[in-house]
């Protein structure tokens, strides 16, 4: 199991700026992906009320499930790599113990109790930029659609200043950040 701190600065798009954006990065030479999130909880969301979100990534039919817990500024990432039987295995309610579910056990949750609430897929243009990541995000999530730029770095602060940087560069304003995760949009549209 890995441990990591995640610390991004992010903010919704409109379709256009989605637009301007993504042609400013094609002549940076991005990294372009499909990804899918499987959000996992429990029945009664006990996961989300300790403010923590659950999932399992998949990446050209590569999975990691990952746990994220709030930090003073950021994100604790505990993740595992799974197996495609694995990943079959969890999405018919069938929790073998791996680290990560070891973890929240310990934490004294059943991870019996656990499973895949639903899923988002990600259509994500990244490069390197100024010591940290810079992402688009095409997001869709039940029937909704929506856009998002996020910038990882050492601090958020440092996020910040670099977001504003690039945007000024790809002539978008830069206006309020987004504190709603994926996860918890996604949640909240199944829950409509």
């Amino acid at each position: 199991m890995s441990n990591d701190m995640e610390i991004e600065a992010k903010m919704l798009l409109t379709e256009d700026e989605y637009n301007k954006i993504a042609i400013h990065l094609i002549r940076k030479h991005p990294r372009v992906m499909d990804q899918t999130n499987y959000y996992l909880d429990t029945k009664d969301f006990k996961l989300s009320k300790y403010g923590l979100a659950l999932r399992i990534r998949e990446i050209d039919h590569s999975y990691e499930l990952t746990l994220k817990a709030p930090l003073s500024e950021g994100l604790l990432e505990k993740s595992t790599p799974l197996t495609p039987k694995q990943f079959k295995d969890i999405s018919n309610d069938i929790n073998e113990p791996n680290p990560t579910f070891d973890f929240l056990k310990v934490l004294g949750f059943d991870i019996d109790q656990i499973h895949i609430i639903c899923s988002l897929n990600t259509y994500r243009i990244e490069i390197d930029y100024e010591d940290g990541l810079l992402c688009i995000d095409k997001n869709k999530y039940g029937d909704k659609i929506d856009y998002e730029i996020e910038m990882e770095s050492d601090s958020m602060q440092h996020a910040i200043s670099k977001m504003k940087q690039f945007l000024e560069e790809a002539q978008v304003e830069f206006h309020e950040l987004n504190h709603v995760s994926k996860h918890r949009r996604a949640m909240n549209e199944i829950l409509k």
